[in-house]
């Protein structure tokens, strides 16, 4: 089972952003992308090498509610392919025969986030309890075309 910071409460959120989150953006291992308004971050996405060609989405937030229902999430969801594509060829971790790259992200099964993954062409390749026992996630992917 692995750990995830949303699963437990801020003080122990805030050790993770310095602990892991902070120095994988710093060294480019988990590249990070941040909107901001008026000094608050309205919309986080952070991304990480899986492998030749495989980006995994490590996390995907926007701001609630004062900042829902401004379009962040489907601006932030375009996001993702290219944001992927920059990193893998960056870190000289796309194949020089690929034609596309996969994505992949974990959100929790038949929720909202869920949902609006499926709306954006991510496919579910499997179920898993990967941080609360008991609570399923859903893998999904989705196909970035290289051009």
């Amino acid at each position: 089972m692995r750990r995830h910071p949303g699963t437990y409460d801020l003080a122990q959120y805030l050790p993770w952003i310095d602990v892991t989150h902070l120095p994988g953006v710093e060294s480019g291992e988990r590249p990070a992308t941040a909107w901001w308004q008026d000094e608050t971050m309205v919309a986080l996405m952070g991304l990480k090498v899986l492998g030749v060609n495989l980006a995994e989405v490590k996390y995907f937030r926007v701001a609630a509610p004062k900042f829902s229902s401004r379009g962040l999430g489907d601006f932030q969801a375009k996001q993702i392919g290219p944001e992927a594509v920059e990193m893998l060829t960056s870190q000289g971790m796309i194949s020089s025969d690929a034609n596309a790259i996969t994505v992949q992200l974990d959100t929790p099964a038949d929720s909202a986030a869920h949902r609006f993954f499926v709306q954006r062409e991510f496919v579910e390749v499997g179920r898993e309890e990967l941080y609360t026992p008991g609570k399923i996630e859903v893998i999904m992917q989705k196909q970035v075309e290289l051009r």
